[in-house]
């Protein structure tokens, strides 16, 4: 089994276009003023820096599949016909998971107490920055596997979506061993800092 790696204080530059789409806005859709314009645009500039992305993966063996479970060497099980579905062509399978750090939840809480505008877009920069860096980590992980002759599936599913119960966080917490990047996890399964995600996704050998 390959040990997990971490990367920390990874720049993740937030799209706009999406943080646009987080807060309803519909390009030729919806009408936004000048001034609101401005105000958004400040608000997105003042996140960045309250951002501290910590990011990690882990590439694990599948030894076992069934229409209903996948088993990784070591004995670790999920159960999910989702996942199964999502992995019926791969040997491999990857465990990942990223953060936005403390400081811009905190700051989130803080500024609905007093800008509810300024939490909303905060919540927003955070949501689009954590969705980023797992692409991020797709497209390094990718990288690694074209000398191998392997691709990574474009596809990837987080706990608690159909039926990959949320619980199943608690066993990508453990491998993953997320402590290192500030996260931990509540009895209900949910990661704190809030702004933190796990998902799951598959390796294939590439097609000649």
């Amino acid at each position: 089994m390959i040990k997990p790696r971490y990367f920390r204080n990874i720049i993740i530059t937030p799209r706009h276009q999406e943080i646009y789409k987080r807060l309803g806005y519909r390009h030729g859709v919806t009408g936004i003023l000048r001034k609101q314009k401005y105000l958004i645009e400040r608000y997105i500039q003042e996140a960045g820096p309250l951002l501290a992305i910590c990011a990690g993966f882990q590439r694990l063996v599948i030894v076992k599949k069934n229409k209903t479970s996948i088993v990784l060497s070591g004995g670790v099980r999920f159960r999910s016909r989702l996942l199964v579905r999502l992995l019926r062509d791969c040997d491999e399978m990857v465990c990942m998971a990223a953060t936005a750090g403390k400081g811009i939840v905190e700051a989130i809480q803080k500024e609905q107490k007093k800008d509810f505008v300024r939490a909303v877009i905060f919540d927003a920069v955070a949501s689009v920055a954590v969705d980023a860096c797992l692409d991020w980590l797709q497209n390094y992980i990718a990288q690694g596997l074209q000398r191998q002759g392997k691709q990574l599936l474009g596809k990837r599913i987080s706990c608690g979506y159909s039926d990959f119960s949320l619980s199943n966080q608690k066993i990508i917490y453990r491998m993953l061993k997320l402590k290192r990047c500030g996260i931990t996890m509540t009895k209900q399964y949910m990661l704190i800092p809030e702004k933190s995600v796990t998902a799951i996704t598959g390796i294939i050998t590439a097609k000649i």
